[in-house]
């Protein structure tokens, strides 16, 4: 019943609600956990509704690849 996905999601509710941090902290903090709930997502779409493995395949390295790239982007924001 508890995934490691369902797990983080509660672990990152918990560090937002508890922490007070200064306001560019917490704009990297919520990016990062904006990127990783959208990656959660796409994956959880990916595995419902495509079922042919080599297609699966393909779209999960590329959403790997553009989360990456994705986190670098936000990265590159606040630097």
């Amino acid at each position: 019943m508890f995934t490691f996905q369902w797990t983080i999601i509660r672990v990152v509710a918990l560090i937002l609600i508890s922490s007070v941090l200064v306001d560019i902290e917490i704009l990297i903090i919520v990016f990062g956990f904006l990127l990783l709930h959208i990656n959660v997502g796409l994956k959880a779409i990916i595995y419902d509704y495509i079922h042919f493995h080599k297609i699966k395949f393909l779209l999960l390295i590329l959403l790997r690849v553009s989360s990456l790239e994705g986190s670098r982007y936000v990265f590159e924001l606040f630097i």
